[in-house]
């Protein structure tokens, strides 16, 4: 084991530590996410006696500073007490009683908001990649101690007035209002000082505060001598808040000051307006935290008060006895504050083992330090935040605007819903006898749900029939529930919902929406959790009856999980990057399986959510299409948080109609009204969840390919290769790249190593030898004709390989492939099949199918494996990478007729191992790659393929042009042009940070509809000084990249304005005089210049058809040369950067 201070690294996300979790126990039983893989790797594995050794060595030494630090602090009021003691009784009474008004008012509020802290800046500080993130949270806490402050010191002013009111004796309040007056001027020095300290603690810095307040402390004790008893300086009682004030302001520029000058500096990234936004996040841990303190204080500062009333004496003794017994407080307080940031850190470094550990160190060295105080929490509920907002194509791109975004995007979504649809049965179990078993226990539960409401719902002729074979089978008491005449009132809400009453108690709003309809709403979840609790319960008895009674054999059929509610609702769930709130969320638990340990069901949370469920509190065509629309926007969060989602369940509720949906692929997919007010909807509906709790894994929407190996406590993953028809495991040791759109492609990869076997000769031993690879998943657009291998990523990779392997310079620039093919299920029964649209929604009819589109699950591992391009070390590197790129692109085009298409910053990574060991650009990501003809013949195509802000003009529009390798080459300028605006790097980008992105025109590539997106490139790219003016002059000024802004200009001038290219060629609006009036430009009638010889003026586009004024078609149509010329350019540039980063080497060297 590592020392302590040694153990952080980037985790991919924050944690949220499970206490229902073990060393020996899966940490998740039905999804992967980033938490998952890397607590799997971080955590200790070390006996607990060990860990627990190195982990109070850990705490003694950082106690030490705490505890010093806290003593200096105290022994400020200590002295301050001796000195006004000297004053008299009454002196020393009205100051005891004014620091018990400063606690209840002023410090303990501030004391648990500075606590918060301990959380956020904490985790992090080891979690996250952004160490300004901790800056940022102590910029929050920093906001919210200001506005405390705010709040504190008009109560504070006019404290002799509440003191008289309660009864304090006038003189006492007299001088305790003199006290509390000047002591505002320390309440907000003391409270940022403590946030600053927290700020510093939570890196693991203690030195510096203990420092500064053994340095302070000795002028403090001089200045309470001048200021109080001092015949030449002293000003008597009033003498004792001023020193406070003093010293607290000199420690907090102290403590400033160490910040700026020392390496502490690089977790501060400059005051942000973004701060000030959702400021609830921060005060959603910090009131309970501020509530934990104040109480703790106040209830102790109530005995001063209490003592108050006995007199000056008594009161002054109080005084004396408390901050005694508080000196001896803080000796096992200083414990606490010194291991509340450790085991923050550990958490945000996926260490929660390591971390549990730790704290029962620590609270055992608590109880053997002082067993006679209870200390005060340094550790606040913690917060998971997931870090898909932050993608490079959201760069300059604010929450509100993504929050619009998606609202957009799920409200068109919602108006392309496929309704009506059979969904339910696509839960149906594929085996025979899970089928009946599941029939069977539906049909015994409808029974006892009819039973149950039926004081209130009369029975139908159908159900009355069902009740009595069931009764004649079973038994008239089948002892499923309990008994109808005694009804709870958790069940009695059930009655309400069906019946329709559940928001009848809330009086309708005139005007819609707003706080009434909102209520009415809330009044649904009672409703809706009762409903499917009872039902979960009754599956469960029943199937517990059938394993004891059923001829069925028990190892026939699946073990049954049991789908039920989160208790929470109407709330953010864990693992969101937004502000949005969920109505109810489904979980299950399965306490019998090995890979399924009981789950926590109390906080919502997208990494255990099975279903989302959206309730409205009528069934209208507008409340259901909100709902549709809310669904869509929230189930994005399951598919980032879980990376072996393939799609998702979801319920729509309005007023008593269900709806079942599935999510994922092209379109959602909803079912028929499953109205539970009738005995058919609610048969429907128990069917329904009855098929969810005995179907096979699959068929919930999860991944069996990839799994947690429970005996060698890792997770794992299986690629199937069609080209030796096996399959390959792999040890996932990371995420890189998460799916983060409801529809699509859901292109995920994970860093992984190769798994040894045994008798595989080709794999050693030892585990830091085996090789690692990259797996790739995702859901390829694909024909249902199995012999159609033009869109087939396998395929095209194969073939690049076999083309691409004899040219040892394009080496490391393409990946290499080792196994590849279409992902092969395998079910719980041995059933083996492929996973296709068609298999995942097995149940749907043809045409439904059809209208999804026929997709097909790949997986692909392949290497190296390489960063990403934002790791770039300067724009001299990207130049490189881009060129590497291009070139490969263009042999790949030239040898194999493969068209990359998705050109994008997402698919270009760096390898740091390429050719003759250097850096090198590499292409990835042959998702919409398309095997072509040659560019005599090859057909025009109105298909849209790409990332948004780096698509070709072309392609946005989905025009009719035929796509060329021109179509690509526009989108690394693109590309080039995003990292020039925004940073080639994460350290520039924050170096040359911008107050305001809004005003960016280059954002204009990505907000807006494609037609808009394509208009603003046609208006950016058509002539230089536009392309200088718009775009260019936004780059980042710095002189690193004046050549990026060179090779840019240079590359849009070779594509757009090539000087062999006739004047009908260039430029990027149509030669026609209504276009040219719509984008306000005028035309361009450069013709040649007749005086020149017709043999020298030759032009690429000769042969083209002069009536044709698409300057797109006529580039098209002399692609190949265009791309040649383009090519030469980028070397070029390349050659240059590869000199000036030798000669930076060799200065730096010399």
């Amino acid at each position: 084991m590592t020392n302590p201070e040694a153990q952080r690294s980037n985790s991919i996300q924050e944690i949220n530590e499970r206490p229902d979790n073990n060393e020996t126990t899966p940490l998740l039983s039905t999804s992967i996410s980033d938490l998952d893989i890397t607590i799997a790797k971080n955590d200790t594995t070390e006996s607990f006696i060990q860990v627990a050794k190195e982990e109070f060595g850990y705490i003694t030494a950082k106690s030490i500073f705490t505890t010093l630090t806290l003593l200096m602090e105290m022994s400020f009021y200590t002295v301050n007490m001796i000195t006004v003691g000297h004053l008299g009784a009454k002196a020393l009474g009205a100051m005891a009683l004014s620091i018990t008004f400063n606690i209840v008012v002023a410090t303990a509020p501030i004391m648990g908001l500075s606590s918060t802290l301990d959380t956020f800046c904490s985790t992090a500080f080891t979690a996250s990649r952004d160490k300004t993130l901790v800056g940022f949270h102590y910029q929050r806490g920093v906001i919210a101690i200001f506005t405390h402050f705010v709040i504190a010191a008009p109560i504070m002013w006019n404290a002799e007035r509440f003191l008289l009111f309660i009864g304090q004796d006038s003189e006492i309040a007299n001088l305790s209002g003199q006290y509390l007056r000047i002591q505002i001027l320390n309440t907000l020095p003391s409270g940022l000082f403590e946030a600053t300290k927290r700020y510093l603690q939570a890196q693991g810095i203690m030195k510096p505060s203990a420092i500064i307040t053994a340095v302070v402390a000795p002028i403090h004790w001089l200045n309470c001598y001048l200021l109080v008893r001092s015949p030449t300086f002293g000003i008597g009682f009033k003498g004792a808040p001023l020193v406070n004030s003093i010293s607290n302001s000199i420690m907090l520029v102290a403590l400033l000051l160490y910040i700026r000058f020392s390496s502490t500096v690089e977790t501060w990234g400059g005051w942000k307006r973004s701060a000030f936004r959702n400021m609830w996040a921060f005060y959603s841990v910090a009131i309970p935290t501020v509530v934990t303190v104040a109480v703790d204080w106040i209830s102790f500062e109530l005995l001063s008060l209490g003592a108050s009333y006995f007199g000056h004496d008594q009161l002054a003794a109080s005084a004396v006895v408390f901050n005694t017994s508080i000196i001896l407080y803080h000796f096992s307080n200083g414990i606490g504050i010194a291991v509340g940031p450790r085991i923050g850190n550990l958490i945000g470094d996926a260490k929660p083992r390591q971390a549990r550990i730790d704290a029962i160190v620590a609270k055992s060295s608590r109880v053997a330090g002082s067993a006679s105080y209870k200390g005060q929490p340094n550790i606040t509920p913690h917060i998971q935040r997931a870090s898909h907002a932050n993608s490079h194509t959201n760069s300059g791109t604010s929450m509100d605007s993504l929050q619009m975004e998606r609202k957009v995007e799920a409200s068109k979504a919602a108006q392309d819903t496929i309704v009506d649809q059979n969904v339910p049965d696509v839960a149906a179990p594929r085996n025979e006898n899970a089928r009946k078993r599941a029939a069977e226990i539906s049909s015994a539960v409808v029974m006892a749900l009819e039973q149950y409401i039926a004081p209130s719902v009369p029975l139908t002729r159908s159900m009355a029939r069902k009740r009595a074979g069931l009764e004649a089978k079973h038994g008239k008491n089948t002892d499923i529930v309990t008994d109808s005449g005694n009804i709870s009132d958790e069940y009695e809400a059930i009655l309400k919902m069906i019946c329709g009453r559940a928001s009848s108690g809330t009086q309708r709003s005139r005007r819609g929406k707003g706080k009434a309809e909102t209520a009415r709403e809330h009044a649904m979840y009672p409703g809706v959790k009762a409903l499917f609790s009872f039902i979960a319960n009754a599956i469960d008895k029943e199937d517990r009856n059938l394993s004891s009674s059923s001829d069925l054999s028990t190892a026939a059929h699946p073990l049954l999980r049991k789908i039920i509610p989160f208790e929470h609702t109407d709330r953010t769930p864990e693992g969101a990057d937004d502000r949005d709130r969920i109505d109810i969320g489904l979980t299950f638990k399965d306490d019998k399986a090995l890979e399924s340990p009981y789950r926590d069901s109390t906080m919502l949370d997208y990494t255990k959510m099975l279903a989302l469920i959206e309730a409205k509190n009528s069934h209208t065509e507008k409340m259901q299409c909100d709902a549709y629309t809310q669904l869509f926007k929230y189930s994005r969060h399951i598919f980032v948080n879980q990376h072996d989602r393939r799609f998702v369940w979801g319920l729509t509720v309005c007023g008593t109609v269900f709806r079942v949906c599935l999510l994922g692929f092209k379109r959602m997919v909803s079912s028929a009204p499953i109205d539970v007010a009738t005995s058919d909807g609610r048969e429907t509906l128990v069917r329904w969840l009855a098929n969810m709790s005995l179907c096979e894994r699959d068929k919930l929407g999860y991944d069996p390919t990839l799994y947690y190996n429970a005996q060698n406590r890792r997770w794992e993953i299986k690629t199937y290769d069609e080209s030796t028809d096996t399959h390959k495991t792999f040890e996932i040791v990371s995420c890189l790249r998460i799916s983060d759109r409801v529809c699509g492609r859901h292109t995920r990869c994970f860093r992984c190593k190769e798994i040894e076997l045994s008798g595989d000769a080709d794999t050693g031993s030892n585990p830091a030898e085996r090789r690692e690879v990259l797996v790739k998943r995702a859901w390829a657009i694909a024909s249902r004709n199995s012999d159609d291998k033009s869109r087939d990523e396998v395929s095209l990779l194969r073939e690049i390989n076999n083309a691409l392997e004899d040219n040892k310079d394009l080496e490391g620039k393409y990946p290499t492939l080792l196994a590849g093919g279409i992902v092969k299920i395998t079910d719980e029964y041995g059933e083996v099949f492929d996973d296709t649209v068609d298999t995942a929604f097995a149940g749907l009819e043809t045409e439904t199918l059809e209208a999804l589109g026929f997709r097909v699950q790949k997986s692909m591992a392949m290497t190296p494996i390489g960063q990403d391009i934002r790791k770039c070390e300067s724009a001299d590197e990207l130049i490189a990478a881009a060129a590497d790129v291009m070139e490969v692109h263009s042999a790949i085009r030239k040898q194999c007729n493969i068209l990359h298409r998705d050109i994008s910053v997402n698919n270009i990574l760096i390898n740091r191992n390429g050719p003759a060991g250097r850096a090198c650009g590499m292409l990835i990501d042959f998702d919409c790659a398309l095997r072509i003809d040659d560019t005599t013949d090859h057909k025009a195509r109105s298909e849209m393929t790409g990332t948004f802000p780096f698509m070709s003009i072309n392609n946005l529009e989905a025009s009719n042009v035929m796509r060329t390798e021109l179509d690509d080459w526009e989108s690394i300028i693109y590309v080039l042009c995003w990292l020039g605006t925004f940073g080639v790097n994460t350290e520039d980008e924050k170096t040359h940070q911008r107050l305001d992105y809004s005003s960016l025109d280059i954002l204009r590539w990505r907000n807006g509809k494609d037609k808009a997106v394509a208009n603003a490139k046609r208006s950016h790219m058509h002539t230089h000084e536009y392309f200088v003016f718009n775009i260019m002059r936004r780059f980042i000024q710095d002189p690193s990249y004046f050549p990026l802004m060179g090779l840019v200009a240079n590359l849009r001038r070779t594509l757009f304005d090539n000087s062999k290219v006739s004047a009908n060629g260039r430029g990027t609006l149509k030669k026609d005089a209504d276009m040219d009036i719509a984008f306000g430009f005028a035309s361009i009638s450069e013709e040649p210049d007749s005086s020149q010889s017709l043999v020298a003026k030759v032009y690429w586009d000769s042969g083209c058809d002069e009536n044709e004024l698409d300057p797109f078609k006529r580039r098209a149509a002399c692609a190949g040369k265009i791309s040649d010329a383009l090519l030469e350019t980028i070397k070029a540039a390349r050659k240059a950067a590869f000199d000036r980063i030798l000669s930076k080497t060799e200065e730096v060297a010399s």
